[in-house]
């Protein structure tokens, strides 16, 4: 066969491909942007503008679709799905520079989450270490301290063990380790914050006296995070997005100026199977993870030291996880990096019919290497020698 059908991901790639054929390397950075296709959403337009964006658009030899209220001129706003290369987007921007109804600030808007979708490193700052996040994904190990945690609930639930298997990760190529003291699988029961306390502390202060790698405290109860972070840990995984006790976890963490995971979920672990419903499930986590991230700038949280995760397996049924994996390079456009936590969750048995979590292992290193190629920076896992 002489044909191939390319799927071109980014703009060094297209430059890849075209060089190979041996084109004039002036010529080269000219047509990379267009090989290269951008399908952005606007949200809530002013029907005006969307107008405008369309002809725009089909003058550049794209697209737009809009509400059909747009071309009846009726007052209101519209949704606006853009279609074009970048090159055609980013001429695009140039248009809207001088455009009015709003336009100019649209185009801000625009020219941020093109740069922010192009990203593939970031930095965080836990505590004296610097942790350089992609292009290829950091390993966070899992230690859970606890009795009921569905994979290896009651393995590591004393110090000594703990301690032992930690080290052992960081050993096998964890660089970050991540400690919990409650169960956060379906219909687990909460734990006092004291008694999670008692749980990872003492682990956490022999952790740090004997592994390099940064240490996380997997909690969303301000009071366990700041016993945790006094003991040494450094970075704060948050599963309510700081909304627990109304968001005093975000005075914790601006306090310590650590790093923070904001996780998605539908509920508390105790409800958040029942029926878990959304209109898009990317697009309603996209929209929650704007919201958090404002929230957490207004709380004095530093923006490069936000991290999001999508909360595999948190209030989402097995097509919503599949969906989120699916699509999960839409929330590179948030300019933030991006965890994942699919480690031998239930959907992965699911959908690979290995029922028992220890034998997921197969189907978790997929969706680690699947979101690995997304642009995902940080990879959750129980697995470390296996992932690495």
């Amino acid at each position: 066969m002489d044909i191939r059908i390319l799927e071109i991901h980014s703009l060094d790639e297209a430059a890849r491909v075209i060089e190979s054929v041996g084109a004039d390397p002036y010529a080269v950075p000219l047509m990379a942007p267009k090989a290269l296709l951008r399908t952005l959403v606007l949200q809530g337009v002013d029907n005006r503008a969307a107008n405008l964006i369309k002809q725009e658009m089909l003058a550049l030899g794209g697209e737009a679709a809009v509400n059909r209220s747009v071309s009846s001129f009726c007052r209101g706003t519209s949704n606006v799905f853009i279609m074009g290369t970048e090159r055609q987007c980013c001429h695009l921007l140039k248009k809207l520079a001088t455009q009015p109804f709003g336009l100019k600030s649209w185009k801000a808007k625009l020219e941020t989450a093109l740069s922010h979708y192009r990203q593939h490193s970031y930095e965080i700052h836990c505590g004296k270490k610097r942790l350089k996040l992609g292009p290829r994904p950091l390993v966070m190990g899992i230690v859970n301290v606890t009795p009921d945690s569905f994979s290896d609930g009651g393995k590591y639930n004393d110090t000594d063990r703990a301690a032992v298997q930690a080290g052992l990760l960081a050993e096998q190529g964890a660089q970050i380790i991540d400690i919990g003291g409650e169960s956060t699988r379906p219909g687990a029961k909460p734990v006092p914050a004291a008694e999670e306390i008692n749980r990872v502390v003492p682990v956490i202060k022999r952790i740090v006296k004997t592994c390099r790698v940064p240490v996380s405290i997997d909690t969303y109860k301000p009071a366990v995070a700041r016993a945790a972070l006094d003991a040494g840990a450094s970075l704060v995984n948050d599963i309510t997005g700081l909304r627990y006790e109304n968001g005093d976890m975000a005075r914790v963490v601006s306090r310590f100026k650590v790093p923070v995971v904001l996780m998605h979920m539908q509920g508390m672990p105790r409800t958040m199977q029942k029926a878990p419903r959304y209109n898009d499930v990317v697009a309603d986590i996209f929209d929650f993870f704007s919201e958090r991230i404002a929230f957490a700038l207004q709380h004095g949280i530093n923006e490069e030291q936000i991290i999001l995760d999508p909360g595999i397996g948190f209030g989402k049924t097995v097509d919503h996880n599949v969906e989120l994996l699916r699509r999960i390079s839409e929330f590179k456009a948030l300019g933030r990096p991006l965890l994942i936590g699919t480690s031998r969750k239930y959907f992965i048995g699911a959908v690979t019919g290995a029922q028992p979590a220890n034998e997921r292992l197969a189907g978790s290193l997929a969706s680690v290497l699947w979101s690995a190629l997304q642009g995902v920076q940080v990879v959750r896992v129980h697995d470390v020698r296996e992932t690495v």
